[in-house]
Formats: C-alpha cells, structure tokens, sequence
C-alpha cells in the first residue's frame, strides 16, 4: 500500500477523500479520466457525471467556434458526457439560435442513437423540439429515447412512430409535418404494478398550443422499468440534416 498521488487537479464538485469518490450534487456534468499514481504503479479511470432529473438544455452557453470544413460556420462539439455523440452531433446556429444538428460528413452515421443521461433513471416526462432541413418528398427524422423505447417523428412516412426492439413493438399514427417547421415531441412512459404500461407520446407545432390528448398511446405487457432519456436522429443518404432543441426532463 502507498499514499496516491493525482496527477491533475480534480474538476470542480468531485473529491477524493481515503479512497473515496464524492460527487457533489451540483457537480457539472463532464466526461474525464482520472489518473493517479502508487508505489509507481500508474492507473487511470473514466469518469462520467450525467445531470439529475429534472434537467434541460437549449445549447445557447456552447461557445462556437470556426467548422473544420464549412468556413462560413461556426459550430462546437456535443455534451462531453453523452454516449455515441461525437462526430455525429454538432451545435451549430440557425436563425438565430444555437441547436443541435446531425452531421453530414460522415455517411456511416446516417442513423444515431445517443444516450444523455443514466440508465438507473425512470418515471420522466421527455421534450424535444425537432425540425428537418428537405422537401415535400425527402426529409429526415428525429426524436427521442424515453426509458428504451423510441419516440420519433418519421418525415418520409409522416408519422409519429413509437418502437422497442421492432420486433417487438412498431406502432404508429399519421402526424402531416413539413421541412423547414419546428415541431415539439413529448413522451412519458407509465408502469402498472402488474409490470405492464402505457408508452405516451405526442407532437404538434411548436407555436401552436400543446394538445391536451396524447397522439399515440401503446399499451405494452411488460414495461420497461427504466432507461437513460436519449435522442435520435437519421439521415437517409446524409442529404438532409435533422436539427434538435430544447431538451427537457423532468420527473412525472
């Protein structure tokens, strides 16, 4: 045994105190590595701190900064502390805001799923707001992840489509939206003490009042009882980004 020594300074709201790790609860949400040496040994570990329910994020604190190829573009990388983010996501600015876009440089990527919080969390309500750059025949798609299930609006079908592993569950309802429209996609997924559920979701144009019913409700036998809130979005061909804003999460 030997004292451990860090070879950097801690990020603000984490401490180390006899071998133990305590993160505060107002810590900022990061990804890092630790590293730290003993007896000469050197060992290192990823850190990853999500924020707690509820949370929200328009993106409008992300410094941008010139884009690599687009030199007319100012963007920024994704939330370190998303999983399956990088080169796939980027912050850019679009009539006068700064969202989240798919990227298009990298073809592989056409569909993304990315996971933004802990998979131990349960019982939220989710939002998204979602647009799509296209036409009246070609657009993209976009939405969410609510306790593993997938909540998106699909341009090419116009739909509004809820799925969990397809063979399993595929529903979906017509929803008639447009490129160039932000829309607001909301979900939450309810449990019975049977462990069966109610997956909820429902979409309509931003600047128009909320609906107070629900677009498409699924009964499931058995219920997810948690997953991490994630976000979706696909690109057929990488002709038409999707842009996504203002995630909320909040506890039902």
């Amino acid at each position: 045994k030997g004292d451990i020594e860090w070879s950097s300074k801690l990020p603000k709201g984490i401490s180390i105190e006899n071998g133990m790790l305590t993160v505060a609860k107002d810590a900022t949400p990061m990804a890092t590595v630790l590293t730290a040496t003993a007896n000469d040994i050197l060992g290192s570990a990823r850190l990853r701190i999500v924020p707690r329910v509820p949370y929200s994020d328009d993106f409008e604190d992300v410094v941008l900064k010139p884009h690599k190829t687009e030199p007319n573009i100012k963007s920024a990388a994704p939330r370190p502390y998303w999983i399956g983010a990088n080169k796939k996501w980027e912050v850019r600015e679009l009539d006068g805001s700064q969202v989240l876009a798919r990227t298009l440089d990298y073809p592989l990527f056409q569909r993304t799923i990315t996971m933004i919080g802990d998979p131990r969390q349960a019982n939220y309500t989710m939002t998204v707001d979602v647009r799509t750059d296209g036409n009246r025949r070609t657009m993209s798609a976009g939405g969410m992840i609510n306790q593993r299930y997938l909540i998106v609006l699909k341009g090419n079908h116009q739909a509004l489509e809820i799925t969990s592993n397809e063979e399993l569950i595929k529903e979906r309802v017509p929803f008639r939206w447009k490129a160039g429209t932000w829309y607001r996609l909301k979900s939450r997924v309810d449990t019975n003490p049977d462990g069966s559920g109610v997956v909820r979701a429902k979409a309509w144009q931003r600047d128009l009042p909320e609906p107070d019913a629900w677009t498409i409700e699924v009964e499931v036998p058995r219920a997810n009882l948690g997953g991490s809130p994630g976000l979706y979005g696909f690109t057929p061909q990488s002709r038409f980004r999707v842009y996504l804003d203002n995630i909320t999460v909040t506890a039902n």
